[in-house]
């Protein structure tokens, strides 16, 4: 039975994986600067994070749709090659193509949808001496046991 967490930790992997990324990890959700400045030290760094689920469908085998909301948080700091602008948007680039293209490896997963980034700038964030970016789309996965009972 596929599990909502199981596909978080499928995004981690893949987005880990992403060339010059060095820490990667689950979230449980926005941040504050406090938390930013901690998991930015070992920038370039990414959050994924589950933001909310949009709508549960019941489907014929007893199983449900959720489709999730889902956001990585990309966090760069200034390198002598590179602006922490400039790797803030390219890593932004390499997140949107790897959600678009699929599934992340999990069975039963709908691929991603509604794409957006955004630029989380402000003069507290911009402070701290990083870049940081959400990538945030909707993607549907399909939960539980097709082997319950439905309900009458």
């Amino acid at each position: 039975m596929p599990r909502i967490a199981d596909l978080l930790d499928a995004i981690v992997a893949e987005l880990g994986a992403l060339d010059g990324i060095k820490d990667c990890a689950r979230h449980g959700g926005r941040f504050d600067v406090a938390e930013l400045k901690r998991f930015a030290v070992s920038a370039p760094a990414v959050r994924v994070a589950a933001l909310g689920i949009r709508a549960v469908r019941q489907v014929d085998t007893g199983e449900q749709d959720a489709r999730l909301r889902i956001g990585a948080f990309i966090a760069t700091k200034d390198r002598p090659e590179r602006s922490r602008d400039d790797a803030a948007l390219a890593y932004v680039q390499r997140a949107i193509e790897t959600a678009q293209l699929g599934r992340w490896g999990q069975l039963k997963v709908h691929p991603a949808r509604d794409l957006t980034a955004e630029s989380l700038y402000s003069g507290e964030v911009q402070a701290t001496g990083i870049a940081l970016w959400g990538v945030v789309w909707t993607q549907t996965v399909r939960i539980g046991d097709p082997d319950a009972e439905l309900a009458p």
